[in-house]
């Protein structure tokens, strides 16, 4: 029992050491045993023992629970992080992309306008993707003026029309130009090429 009585037991004005307490009450007097009461205690919360300053961390890559008790819980997560929380409110690369209107990672590799339109028309129209290509695609997309460029975000404004950004390799600046294909997709044309600084205004 936590709580035992014992008889005759002198009145106390103050706490003693040990761990037992004992207390007067009317005729009674009652000793309190503090480690069958903290037993009793978190018999009732389903845990053995109790830590001081437990040191917890949230195990993201887990769903479990994890006893609190414990001198170190890892507890895991389950659900998706809303935006508002701080996070992505999806949870694959799929609906990230979806949310963000992206398709990711485009490596253009063809030496043909046909070829090129072929790799670029799996983007939806009205969405962009990141791309890399090869030094002909490169010099296909751009002509000789900007052949440096090997990476970028290129966005589909209609079913023929692609608009190109990259920054120009060893440069502060960036560059933006539009390739219009024709009808078929086997023929097209390179406008103006746009540069200008990447400093914020």
């Amino acid at each position: 029992m936590a709580i035992m009585i014992i008889d005759d037991l002198p009145a106390l004005t103050s706490p003693q050491s040990g761990d037992e307490l004992p207390i007067e009450r009317g005729s009674y007097a009652y000793k309190i045993d503090y480690n069958a009461l903290a037993s009793a205690i978190l018999g009732k919360i389903g845990a053995s023992s109790l830590t001081a300053s437990p040191s917890m961390l949230v195990n993201l890559a887990s769903t479990s629970a994890a006893n609190v008790m414990q001198s170190a819980p890892r507890p895991g997560v389950t659900g998706v992080l809303p935006l508002a929380n701080g996070g992505t409110g999806v949870n694959s690369l799929a609906g990230l992309q979806g949310i963000l209107n992206m398709a990711f990672g485009l490596y253009l590799t063809a030496s043909a306008w046909s070829g090129l339109y072929e790799e670029l028309s799996v983007i939806a129209t009205n969405t962009t993707a990141t791309y890399k290509c090869n030094a002909p695609t490169t010099s296909l997309l751009t002509g000789a003026k900007v052949s440096t460029i090997t990476f970028g975000v290129v966005c589909r404004l209609t079913d023929t029309i692609f608009e190109f950004m990259a920054r120009q390799a060893n440069t502060q600046y960036m560059l933006v130009w539009r390739v219009t294909f024709d009808s078929s997709g086997s023929s097209a044309t390179v406008g103006t090429v746009y540069r200008f600084t990447g400093t914020a205004i």
